[in-house]
Formats: C-alpha cells, sequence, structure tokens
C-alpha cells in the first residue's frame, strides 16, 4: 500500500503545496499590500482549496505517466516500477480520472466564486496538457521537456490569474506595488521554468537506453550526450548570469543578507552543477547531476522565505528595470 502512494510523487506535491503557501506569503498577501488597500482575491480557504485542485491535477499527470511509461520504466528504472506489480492499471486508471475530476471541478468552483468563470478552463487546460503530453507528446523532440516545464511553472503562475487583486481601478502607488508583485511571480514562474527545463532534458539523458527502445526521440539520442551537456550547460550559464544580475541590485540596495542567500543557494551550487557537467557520462552522473537541480529549484524557491512583505515585489521590480523592461 505505502509503495502504490509513491504513483503520486507524495514528496513532488509537498514541494508544490510549498512554493504556492510561499508565494502568496511573500508576495500575494502580505501586510504592505493590505495598508495600500490591495487584498489578495482569494479567501485562505479558497487558496486551499486551489493548492488542493493543483495538486489533484499534478497527482493525476504523475499517473496516466507512469500508465503510458510502465515498458520504458521497466528498463530505465525498474526498482520504482508501480503499475503492474503494487497496482493495477485499472485502478490507476480509475484514481486519475478521479483525482483530474475532482481538481477541475474544485477550480470551477473557486472561478465561479470569484465571479470569473472562464478561470476555470484554466485547470481544463492542465489536465489535457499532461494527457497529451504522456500519451505522445513525451516522445517527441524537445516539446515533451516545454510541456512539463510549463506545467510546473504554471503552479506558480495560476496564482496571477486566481490571487492577484487586479479587479478594481489603482492609483499611481497602488500601480507600482502591484506591478512588483506581479514581477515576483513572474520571476519565480520563469525560475521554475528554467531548472525544470535543464533537469528534464538531464533525466533524458539519465533514461536513453529505455528511451530509444521506445521510439522517445529525446535531446539526447537526437544530439547526442555531448551536445546534451553542452546545451544544460549553457541554460545553467543565463541561470548563473541572471543571478550575478541580483547580486548588483542586493549590493546596490546593501541587502547583504539576500546576497549571501544567493551565493550560498544558488550560486555555488550552479557552479558546482557546470563542474559536475564536464565529466558525468554514466546513468549515475546524471542522476546525480539531476538531483543537484531539483536541488537549486528547491534552493530557489525558498529564497521567499527572506523576501517577504513587499521585498520580493521590490527586488523583481528593480531586475526588470535593470534589463531595461520598465514596467511603469
Amino acid at each position: 500500500m505505502l509503495k502504490s502512494i509513491q504513483i503520486i510523487r507524495p514528496v513532488n506535491l509537498l514541494i508544490i503545496a510549498a512554493t504556492m503557501f510561499l508565494c502568496r506569503w511573500s508576495i500575494t498577501d502580505v501586510p504592505m499590500l493590505e495598508t495600500l488597500f490591495i487584498d489578495p482575491m482569494l479567501t485562505n480557504f479558497q487558496f486551499t482549496l486551489l493548492i488542493i485542485s493543483t495538486l489533484c491535477i499534478a497527482a493525476g499527470g504523475y499517473i496516466v505517466n507512469d500508465i503510458y511509461d510502465v515498458d520504458m520504466d521497466n528498463i530505465n528504472k525498474p526498482n520504482q516500477v508501480i503499475i503492474g506489480k503494487h497496482l493495477s492499471e485499472k485502478i490507476a486508471w480509475y484514481l486519475y480520472f478521479a483525482l483530474s475530476l475532482i481538481g477541475v471541478a474544485i477550480g470551477f468552483y473557486i472561478a465561479k466564486k470569484l465571479h470569473m468563470t472562464k478561470l476555470g478552463v484554466l485547470h481544463v487546460m492542465m489536465v489535457a496538457l499532461l494527457f497529451f503530453y504522456a500519451h505522445f507528446i513525451k516522445k517527441t523532440l524537445f516539446w515533451g521537456n516545454l510541456i512539463v516545464s510549463f506545467c510546473t511553472a504554471f503552479t506558480i503562475a495560476i496564482l496571477i490569474f486566481f490571487d492577484l487583486d487586479h479587479v478594481h481601478d489603482m492609483n499611481s502607488i497602488q500601480a507600482t506595488v502591484y506591478l512588483g508583485t506581479y514581477s515576483a511571480l513572474i520571476g519565480y514562474t520563469f525560475f521554475a521554468f528554467w531548472t525544470t527545463l535543464m533537469r528534464e532534458i538531464i533525466k533524458d539523458a539519465e533514461d536513453m537506453e529505455g528511451d530509444s527502445d521506445y521510439g522517445c526521440n529525446s535531446i539526447p539520442i537526437a544530439f547526442g550526450i555531448k551536445k546534451t551537456k553542452w546545451l544544460v550547460s549553457a541554460l545553467n550559464a543565463i541561470l548563473i548570469v541572471i543571478y550575478l544580475l541580483f547580486l548588483v541590485l542586493f549590493i546596490e540596495n546593501q541587502f547583504y543578507v539576500g546576497l549571501a542567500i544567493v551565493i550560498a543557494l544558488l550560486i555555488l551550487p550552479s557552479l558546482f552543477l557546470q563542474w559536475k557537467l564536464r565529466t558525468a557520462a554514466t546513468k549515475l552522473d546524471f542522476r546525480y547531476l539531476s538531483n543537484i537541480l531539483k536541488s537549486i529549484m528547491i534552493f530557489g524557491l525558498s529564497t521567499l522565505i527572506f523576501l517577504h512583505n513587499g521585498a520580493a515585489a521590490k527586488i523583481f521590480l528593480s531586475f526588470f528595470d535593470l534589463l531595461g523592461f520598465n514596467l511603469l
């Protein structure tokens, strides 16, 4: 029974729930916004329902992916296969449909409560993307990586649609703060997308043997390990440059705690990843790299703990200004 529970990836679901909670706690529902009469659109109960809805859809996505991946997983990770060993395929399909329907139903309920029923379509879109990814998109070159990265990032981006107070007119001060809040959510959405994209490419390198036998056209299969490592290295280098730009902002704002956090939690692990990429060659090497990337993702999202009550909004608005995107 305990083994069967792993089909919904409880650790991953916990990370999703924690990330959504931190985004609300640090960005969309903070005292600074309350003083400007900018309230989150969701009540605490409705926000809890949004988390449950997101988790149900994500869990359904994990299940349907495992259903279609049974044969490949028997080669790539035989010790982790659940369907057919600990859970029948029939029961897995029942769980998938039940979780997906619950997620969509809750999504429409919340959207109706906000008098924005069309937002419920976002949950339908996520269910559809995850199903088509598992059914056939996963085997296509690069598109599968993009879909997974998009779906991961959307667990943050969904707060832009459901929780940001974009209903009433705002004065100039409120608009400035609102744009900062919006910028912070966009920034963390990008981070989740980018790190997931890198990790999915690394996982494809780890799973080359089984993927190749079942007709998957992943980046490592199409271009080889050497070029795959160069691609991940380039994507990682872009992130490192972004981290360095944040260091400039932290120095300018004399935010030395943020400076230390970015160096310790993001720059040093990313440099270590860059170094380990050079010599990675075996399945175990790429599994190790995947775990490093997962840690970097968790470290990056945990920075929300230190950017409470408007700090994230201020930093990210300044960051986009530094890039030349004048949002005001």
